[in-house]
């Protein structure tokens, strides 16, 4: 394993810097970001000054297309280089999380169960750069195959068989859509990493289902394409047949609306106090979401739509500068990392309060003693060990039991005769037994179900006789 040494900072700059401060230490990227804007101003300007004839407009609109195309290009190809500089540089933030799981969870963690979670932070970074990087690469081919379609010189319909027209004029709509929804998947996977950070095999199995079921949804989509197509052939008379537009509009509508949905799950997860982005940052985020679904006219002809697809292009392009440097900047000032390692107690937390089927309940028992009884699901697990006189007594016997339950050193397995039971001992004394269960499996998924929820159940004081 590569080890980076931490980069010094700038005096003026604190350990985890808000977005503008560090933006300002990192030139190249703030100088990619005026381009951008002064790219929007000068593409206004010149729609003002051909805006008098038609035709000039629609000349200026081509060669718009193709000057956006090569930005773009230009840009993610510098995107890409950046990633791959800074692919293995994933040990940032690690002194702030822990910090933070200290302060805001209150976990003490050993040593060396610390450093294995913060490396397997490290390592979720790492694939979310890997997937980040992935998604500008397809992004770099897609916008290859735009500049190619808007350097594709005008030409009206053939003397060729349909089926080849069909073919011809198919090609490029196809490979855009295609590689438009290769893009967004490795968006998704980002997302994966995120919503399920791989620190269990719980998490691990569940996000390896969501990948393989989204690329199943991936293969269908893309493939329905061409399918789609050639069941329309034979209604299909001319390359600017209205049948042919619409179904590249259909398919181009489902993959932007696709594009806004992915794009938009991974933000609501960038939204997180454990990240702590700027309400304004994530509206820029939001925005460049919102703008996917336009990407429905590209195919269409007319001049007001192919006005619309520059500025959307021209848009798109401001909003991946941002989208870009947003991530980027979480990626490279530990914040992410903060938030892989902080996220699994987060989420464990809250399955234990608001998923939590445990309950105590204190009983009165013959002669006038208590007891308690704690249920999961409405199925019995534990009871007390044993009879207390008052019900002050019993309720501190359970508060101490909820003091200890979510440390794992205080359950004991037990077994006879083929019979297992779990036995949760404070100071020497046990506090309850579990129902009686049927194998050593049982017995550690009750222990392991009992440490994340029992601290957390519900209380309740039933009464009852002869329970």
């Amino acid at each position: 394993m590569t080890h980076h040494a931490a980069p010094s900072q700038p005096a003026n700059v604190p350990p985890n810097p808000h977005f503008f401060a560090w933006l300002r230490h990192h030139a190249l990227l703030f100088a990619g970001q005026i381009v951008g804007l002064i790219s929007a101003i000068a593409s206004f300007v010149y729609y003002v000054r051909a805006a008098i004839k038609e035709t000039e407009l629609g000349n200026l609109n081509q060669n718009l297309l193709v000057l956006s195309d090569g930005a773009h290009l230009l840009f993610i190809f510098l995107f890409i280089c950046v990633l791959i500089y800074v692919l293995d540089d994933n040990h940032r933030g690690r002194y702030h999380a822990r910090k933070v799981r200290e302060r805001v969870f209150n976990e003490q963690l050993k040593p060396e169960e610390e450093e294995a979670l913060l490396n397997e932070g490290q390592a979720q970074v790492a694939q979310f750069k890997r997937f980040f990087l992935s998604f500008w690469v397809a992004l770099f081919f897609l916008y290859l195959a735009f500049l190619g379609k808007h350097l594709q010189p005008l030409a009206g319909d053939k003397p060729i068989t349909a089926i080849a027209g069909l073919i011809t004029t198919s090609a490029f709509p196809f490979l855009t859509f295609a590689l438009n929804n290769i893009s967004v998947w490795y968006i998704f996977l980002c997302f994966t990493v995120v919503y399920l950070p791989a620190q269990d095999q719980q998490s691990t199995h569940k996000r390896n289902r969501l990948i393989r079921f989204s690329l199943f949804a991936l293969s269908i989509l893309v493939l329905s394409f061409p399918l789609v197509l050639f069941s329309q052939s034979s209604a299909i008379t001319s390359t600017q047949d209205p049948t042919l537009l619409n179904c590249y509009t259909y398919f181009d509508a489902i993959s932007g609306i696709i594009n806004a949905i992915v794009v938009a799950m991974l933000i609501a997860r960038l939204d997180s106090k454990l990240i702590g982005l700027r309400s304004w940052l994530i509206l820029v985020l939001y925005t460049y979401s919102a703008v996917q679904p336009l990407f429905a006219v590209f195919e269409q002809k007319a001049l007001v739509f192919q006005q619309m697809q520059t500025f959307v292009l021209i848009a798109v392009f401001l909003c991946k500068v941002y989208f870009f440097l947003i991530i980027y900047y979480a990626l490279q000032t530990g914040r992410m990392l903060n938030y892989l390692f902080c996220f699994p107690i987060l989420n464990r937390l809250s399955d234990s309060i608001f998923e939590n089927q445990f309950e105590i309940k204190v009983v009165r028992e013959p002669e006038d003693s208590f007891g308690f009884n704690i249920t999961n699901d409405d199925k019995p697990a534990y009871t007390s060990a044993k009879s207390f006189a008052s019900r002050e007594e019993c309720l501190k016997h359970i508060e101490q039991l909820r003091e200890i339950a979510m440390r794992s050193q205080s359950y004991f397995p037990q077994d006879k005769f083929g019979t297992h039971w779990v036995e949760i001992v404070a100071n020497s004394e046990v506090l309850c037994r579990s129902i009686d269960l049927k194998s050593a499996r049982e017995v550690r998924e009750l222990i392991e179900d009992s440490v994340e929820k029992l601290s957390y159940c519900k209380f309740v004081q039933w009464m009852a006789r002869g329970v």
